[in-house]
């Protein structure tokens, strides 16, 4: 095996470990909120956000189109923790579209009447 079959394997590893590891974060906090004041619930909220935002982009990397769109939509309206930057959503919704996901079409269409 060479070295880049061995990094993209470990990789791959990581990007499993890190979905666990969100998931299982995700799960800790939502029981925990309930417990939680205004301000600790404010912070169990961003982390939750930038955990996604880290797990959307890596999916988003991938090459999973729903993902891709997702990344997309999320640059469209300033969602799940990104800034709204439409050269970014169309990056991510001409990724999608170019995979067959129809519903990107729309995305770009969208940003198009907006401009």
């Amino acid at each position: 095996m060479d070295i880049k079959e061995k990094l993209s394997m470990r990789l791959v590893s990581i990007k499993i470990s890190l979905s666990l590891g969100l998931q299982k974060l995700n799960g800790a906090l939502r029981e925990l909120e309930e417990h939680f004041g205004e301000e600790e619930k404010d912070l169990s909220y961003d982390i939750r956000t930038k955990g996604y935002r880290l797990y959307l982009d890596a999916k988003a990397e991938d090459g999973d189109a729903d993902f891709q769109y997702e990344a997309g939509d999320s640059y469209r309206w300033g969602i799940c923790g990104a800034e709204i930057d439409d050269k970014k959503a169309i990056y991510w919704f001409e990724k999608a579209l170019a995979q067959g996901h129809l519903e990107a079409n729309c995305g770009i269409c969208r940003l198009s009447d907006d401009w």
